[in-house]
């Protein structure tokens, strides 16, 4: 058999190309809102358990959901005055379960235990933002983001106990997600009534070059600018802009959509701690490829949701 020439690969870009954007064509289809039913809050000792408390409670008011509490440090380190004291005050449960360890280990079988569908912790978890700074995310984050079979909660640094954290969500992808539809219906649960919702959509390096590959494919004479990656990485969400757009005024929030070069401008910069505070949603799109997320957990301050992909979430909870 001959090999294919390269105006035949070439005309097999262009209809591929064209078959992805006839997918995209024709009326929005509305997002249903995800809203969680059984949010276990994880406690390490730390301050910012105050804070975990306090989103615990924004949750409630918001999503009608059941509390569970449970003590996630090691069996030398644990308090139950602790746990029942917090307990008390949501006037929800404490969870149990028989993991002898603590950290990842205990809340990975208190999930599957209580049947979790949100865990709510700090990060990182039994360190302490002040303390470790930007520096890490802690093993237990790690190795949460990798086996955790639901979406993480994490709160990083204080934030005031008046702040509406849910009034303003902000969705970030960095390049095409597969787990941006499932990271926007959790988001629409989340967002407060008459909230503002910002969609924003970061070009980054694997990104860029993925686009330079195929735009080279087609035309190597046609300069690839930031402009163009822009333009390209804001047609692969062409579909979820239109859903929200559609989906805003009718359940009442506002919404705008940024796009940025990630390579150029990070998100990566500590706000002014007297902003009010978004929630920040990002989705993971494989458990082997963590690394941006991890990296945006590291500094950004604000709570963050961290969603996974959707084929991963329906597998681990069977």
């Amino acid at each position: 058999m001959n090999d294919p020439t390269e105006k035949e690969i070439d005309d097999d870009i262009h209809r591929s190309m064209a078959i992805f954007q006839r997918a995209e064509v024709g009326p929005p289809i509305p997002l249903s809102p995800i809203r969680p039913a059984r949010v276990l809050l994880a406690l390490d000792g730390s301050p910012e358990d105050r804070q975990v408390e306090l989103l615990a409670a924004r949750l409630r008011e918001r999503c009608e959901c059941q509390i569970g509490v449970l003590d996630g440090r090691r069996p030398e380190e644990r308090s139950d005055a602790h746990a029942a004291e917090l307990a008390a005050r949501l006037a929800c449960d404490i969870v149990e379960c028989d993991a002898t360890g603590g950290g990842f280990s205990r809340i990975l079988a208190a999930v599957e235990h209580w049947n979790a569908s949100l865990v709510l912790l700090t990060c990182p978890f039994g360190g302490g933002f002040v303390d470790l700074g930007v520096d890490s995310v802690g093993t237990d984050i790690d190795v949460l983001l990798a086996r955790c079979p639901v979406p993480l909660l994490v709160v990083r640094a204080p934030f005031d106990e008046d702040a509406k954290v849910l009034d303003s969500v902000k969705i970030v992808f960095s390049g095409e997600n597969l787990a941006a539809s499932l990271a926007v219906r959790w988001s629409l649960g989340l967002l407060a009534r008459k909230g503002h919702l910002t969609l924003s959509l970061r070009v980054s390096e694997r990104f860029a070059d993925q686009f330079h590959d195929v735009m080279e494919s087609i035309d190597p004479a046609v300069p690839v600018d930031r402009e163009s990656l822009e333009h390209a990485l804001a047609g692969r969400y062409a579909r979820i802009h239109s859903q929200l757009l559609a989906s805003s005024p009718s359940a009442g929030f506002t919404y705008q959509l940024q796009v940025h070069d990630d390579r150029e401008e990070r998100m990566a910069t500590l706000p002014d701690r007297t902003a009010r505070p978004p929630l920040v949603v990002l989705g993971l799109p494989d458990r082997d490829e963590t690394a941006w997320v991890t990296d945006t957990l590291r500094h950004c301050p604000h709570p963050v949701l961290v969603v996974m992909r959707e084929e991963y979430f329906r597998v681990c909870r069977g």
